[in-house]
């Protein structure tokens, strides 16, 4: 995997770390309210090595009260 694409999922989970700690929110809180039943989704885009799909980014984000785009951006 191209290093440029492995930097930017590494600062996407950082941006949804930052974010989600903002909020207050658990790891399970988050995955909960991304209709998850358990946090391994989260735990793994925090990690950076979880790509996922866009539409689940949009979900985050949602939770999250911010933007996909806004948690694609370097730092959050």
């Amino acid at each position: 995997m191209d290093a440029k694409y492995l930097q930017r999922l590494k600062q996407l989970g950082v941006n949804v770390r930052a974010a989600r700690k903002a909020k207050g929110f658990t790891q399970q809180d988050l995955a909960t309210m991304c209709g998850q039943e358990k946090s391994l989704i989260i735990q793994r885009i925090e990690k950076g090595d979880f790509a996922g799909g866009l539409f689940f980014l949009y979900k985050v984000a949602d939770a999250l009260g911010t933007t996909a785009s806004d948690l694609l951006v370097e730092p959050f």
